[in-house]
Formats: structure tokens, C-alpha cells, sequence
């Protein structure tokens, strides 16, 4: 074992004691001012934070009241229903149309019938 003069163990105790001290002042430094940099940024992250709640909410109510493409579906199913009465519609229309040309020209016939067998 090497004998320790009193200079070099003073001189070795001084170095080591600075060295801790000085990591434990710059931690203590860097620490102070990560959080005034940070400070600024924390608040940022929360303004975000708050921006990014109330951005999913009105996602969410879009997609809520979305015409999706099942709605479309659904409509057009409804769509071709009230198409096919209104074409429906349209056809009896025109055959009782047809139908009351027929009587109106059977009336007319029948009148005329009339009207010789009565001899006017």
C-alpha cells in the first residue's frame, strides 16, 4: 500500500470534493433553467391539450350526424319505392284515362243509337 503525504491527500480530498460539489451546482443549475425553458412549453402542451379535447368532441359530433353512405343506401332503397308508386300512379292514370275516352265514346254511340231507333 503507497503511504499518502498530507499535500497529496489534501490536494486529492480538494479535487474530489470540488468535483462533487460542481456536478451537484450544475444539476442544480441546469435543472432551474430546463424548467424556466420548459415553463413556456408545458404551457403550450396544455393549450393543445385543450384544443385537441374539444376537436375530437366536434369530430365526433360530425360523424354522429354524417350522411354516411349507408344513409344514402337507405335512401335510394326509399327513393325507388316512392319512384315505382309515382310510375304506378301515372299508368293507372293513363288506362283510366283511356278507359273513360272508351265509355265516353260508347255514351256517344249509344246516343246516336238512340236518337235513330227514336227517329229524331
Amino acid at each position: 500500500m503507497k503511504k499518502i503525504k498530507k499535500n497529496d491527500a489534501d490536494e486529492l480530498v480538494t479535487k474530489g470534493f470540488f468535483r462533487v460539489e460542481l456536478k451537484k451546482e450544475l444539476k442544480k443549475e441546469l435543472k432551474k433553467a430546463f424548467k424556466k425553458e420548459l415553463a413556456p412549453i408545458h404551457a403550450r402542451l396544455d393549450d393543445l391539450t385543450v384544443s385537441h379535447v374539444a376537436l375530437v368532441a366536434n369530430v365526433e359530433r360530425i360523424e354522429e350526424n354524417m350522411y354516411t353512405k349507408q344513409d344514402h343506401a337507405k335512401f335510394m332503397v326509399l327513393m325507388d319505392e316512392a319512384l315505382k308508386e309515382v310510375r304506378e300512379t301515372r299508368c293507372d292514370r293513363e288506362l283510366r284515362a283511356v278507359q273513360r275516352l272508351r265509355m265516353d265514346d260508347k255514351l256517344d254511340d249509344h246516343e246516336k243509337r238512340l236518337c235513330v231507333l227514336e227517329g229524331n
